[in-house]
């Protein structure tokens, strides 16, 4: 059902990930890697990492990742349009790609015991900072209005701990 009106937008984004793993000596092993972003909308874009992880016993490990985390707007971000009675959420086509960079580091530790029982426990620390993070903001009160736009500065700290206890079958 093609209409006079219709409104045609298309965006082709292709990114591929290459990566290697060094294994140095018994506990230690470096991983970098490299992905290249293709965008007809927006200029290229190079993202980097890399991980280390320490085996410091058999069920002990420690990782650390450092990378760049850059990423072109998505469709809905720069083309949504749901103008209704009761919705007003925009897309923006004038939005700029995401830059920045995350670090993180991990541990984890595996208990095995004799009456069956295995425990792990983990624990990890994840810090981001993004220039031109995007988000779905309220740009008017009344009426009651949303659009995509960039933030200049966006600072993220997340902080995680896990647990596992298993026996045969059962687990928590």
């Amino acid at each position: 059902f093609e209409g006079i009106n219709d409104v045609k937008r298309k965006i082709f984004n292709y990114a591929n990930f290459i990566s290697t793993e060094w294994t140095a000596n018994n506990w230690l092993s470096i991983r970098p890697g490299y992905r290249l972003a293709l965008s007809d909308k927006f200029d290229t874009q190079h993202n980097y990492s890399l991980t280390m992880r320490a085996k410091i016993t058999e069920n002990d490990n420690i990782r650390l990742v450092i990378g760049s985390a850059n990423r072109f707007p998505n469709f809905d971000e720069l083309y949504t349009y749901m103008v209704d009675s009761n919705h007003n959420i925009q897309g923006n086509q004038d939005l700029v790609p995401e830059e920045g960079m995350t670090f993180s580091l991990n541990a984890d530790k595996k208990i095995n015991t004799n009456s069956g029982w295995n425990f792990k426990a983990g624990a990890s620390a994840t810090y981001l900072n993004l220039k031109n993070r995007i988000e779905l903001s309220l740009i008017n009160q009344s009426p009651l209005q949303y659009k995509y736009i960039n933030i200049d500065s966006f600072k993220s700290y997340l902080f995680e701990g896990n647990f596992k206890a298993q026996k045969s079958s059962f687990s928590l």
